[in-house]
């Protein structure tokens, strides 16, 4: 969606400070907000219009060689994605 405005961004994290500073509305992923939504920082807006929340996907070509430097970043975001998940399911943040 195109929105006239003095700030556009494509970055999470600069979204998330926008936000902050009562600059705009920020479309990012709730998990990298959920504690300024706890905290009242942040609040949640068209919610209604959002579909359900799916897990991060990464896409790539399914060859049957996969460079050593796509493998190895597959590896990590999956271990990543999975140590997060396991910590917000255990509380943590």
């Amino acid at each position: 969606m195109d929105v006239a405005g003095p700030l556009t961004l494509n970055a999470p994290t600069l979204m998330r400070e926008a936000a902050l500073a009562g600059v705009g509305m920020a479309y990012v992923g709730e998990w990298s907000v959920s504690e300024d939504l706890d905290a009242g920082r942040l609040v949640r807006v068209l919610g209604e219009w959002m579909p359900p929340a799916s897990e991060l996907a990464l896409y790539y070509p399914g060859h049957r060689y996969v460079p050593t430097g796509l493998r190895t970043f597959v590896d990590v975001v999956r271990d990543i994605a999975q140590n997060l998940k396991v910590s917000l399911a255990s509380g943590g943040r």
